[in-house]
């Protein structure tokens, strides 16, 4: 919720003016879901991250990529798919 709530007609942030009805009622929708319903809740907010990225509202710019090379007696490096880097806490030479 934290980024696709800026996107409704009315949000402070909207700063493009994206417009999109559907988009507005699932947001609406997931804001309103009971506890109970937490199903339903996701099931919402994916079909309206699909309705912005259908309609081009943003796009995804920056991927990350990196190589390297490894000892194979090297053991126990810890590779993180985002955020931080390697954690070498657990590492050791066999």
């Amino acid at each position: 919720m934290t980024f696709l709530d800026m996107f409704v007609i009315d949000g402070a942030h909207n700063q493009m003016a994206y417009s999109n009805k559907e988009f507005d009622k699932l947001i609406a929708d997931s804001k309103s879901a009971l506890l109970e319903d937490l199903p339903g809740r996701g099931e919402a907010l994916l079909k309206a991250e699909q309705i912005l990225l259908e309609d081009q509202a943003i796009s995804p710019m920056f991927q990350d990529g990196s190589a390297y090379l490894e000892k194979p007696h090297v053991q126990g490096i810890l590779r993180h798919n985002f955020a931080a880097g390697n954690s070498c806490k657990w590492a050791y030479v066999e």
